[in-house]
């Protein structure tokens, strides 16, 4: 993988990811002391990619004295492990995600298991849930020593200050960073140039507590309010416009919230919104399943809070429903 070198004391690093159409960005920061922001996935592949990278740079795994985790998924925190001897930092809401990462996921399946029948989910398509908990207890390993990091925090001796910025939504606990010195923002998945993240799937202990699309929206707002030149993002190259991106993706996600109340057509599952708004999801992919049902469910979530959808609880087992408000 080559290295990019896109600031005073950034270097990113594109490694290895079996998950998504592009690899995970890693950031390299440089200065008083060497961290990392993310790592990737746990696969010998992506150690080969990011200890390869470092040995360009003359640096090796050895020297990184913290690691920063932008949020628990496991094409972004999966080597975390690996780095037994630095400080791993990741912001309250995620940190189980990764101390306790076998467990998380144990948690994670039995809440997804709980829900799907709710969102109308066949038993035949929910089958294919324990493959996507497969690939992920494959892609990582527990890091109990991590701590955590709070939103507003400065950390210093990375190439300057950078300021954590809390920006939940895709998980609970998604934190960037941010150098005013030069107006530089790691974005994570928070934003990207293309591609809008699904939404989290909240937990609290092993039940399904919502979902993080509400909270997306007011990240993106947060960010509209800042001065900002360059993004560096989770996946992807970095880019410019950080405002017009932000722009496109607020206006993006209204046009998302219509197309879900224009696919409530009569009282609807999860399920029967989630075909109609992606008619092409391969019902045997367990990724695909779970992230169009997560999608559905989050627009549906947002119309009932605006008023705009109505939730009909489910009877006896049954699948909650949703309609429009009649507004």
């Amino acid at each position: 993988m080559k290295v990019h070198e896109e600031a005073d004391g950034v270097f990113r690093i594109p490694v290895h990811n079996p998950f998504g159409v592009y690899p995970t960005n890693v950031y390299l920061l440089v200065g008083d002391r060497m961290g990392l922001f993310d790592v990737g996935p746990g696969y010998r592949r992506t150690w080969e990619d990011l200890s390869g990278a470092l040995s360009q740079l003359a640096m090796r795994p050895e020297d990184v004295e913290v690691v920063i985790l932008s949020h628990g998924h496991a094409d972004h925190d999966g080597l975390a492990h690996h780095f037994s001897w630095a400080s791993i930092l990741i912001h309250q809401a995620d940190l189980l995600k990764i101390s306790d990462y076998n467990g998380h996921l144990d948690r994670y399946e039995e809440a997804v298991r709980a829900v799907m029948p709710t969102w109308g989910v066949s038993s035949e398509v929910s089958e294919t849930i324990p493959g996507f908990f497969t690939w992920l207890r494959a892609a990582g390993d527990p890091a109990p020593w991590a701590e955590t990091i709070a939103d507003g925090a400065d950390l210093q001796g990375l190439g300057g200050s950078w300021q954590v910025l809390a920006l939940p939504g895709h998980t609970e606990g998604l934190i960037g960073l941010y150098r005013a010195r030069d107006r530089l923002l790691i974005s994570s998945d928070q934003l990207l140039e293309t591609t809008v993240p699904n939404p989290g799937f909240y937990l609290v202990g092993t039940t399904y507590a919502g979902n993080g699309m509400a909270d997306y929206e007011r990240s993106l707002h947060r960010l509209a309010q800042m001065s900002v030149g360059r993004v560096l993002p989770g996946h992807g190259p970095a880019f410019a416009d950080c405002s017009g991106r932000v722009a496109h993706f607020l206006a993006q996600y209204e046009e998302r919230l219509d197309q879900a109340e224009a696919a409530l057509q009569g009282p609807s599952t999860v399920h029967q919104v989630a075909e109609r708004l992606f008619p092409g999801c391969d019902a045997g992919n367990p990724y695909h399943v779970f992230i169009t049902h997560m999608e559905a469910v989050g627009r549906l979530s947002v119309l009932v809070e605006r008023g705009r959808a109505l939730r009909l609880e489910g009877l006896s087992g049954g699948p909650d429903r949703y309609s429009r408000s009649g507004r």
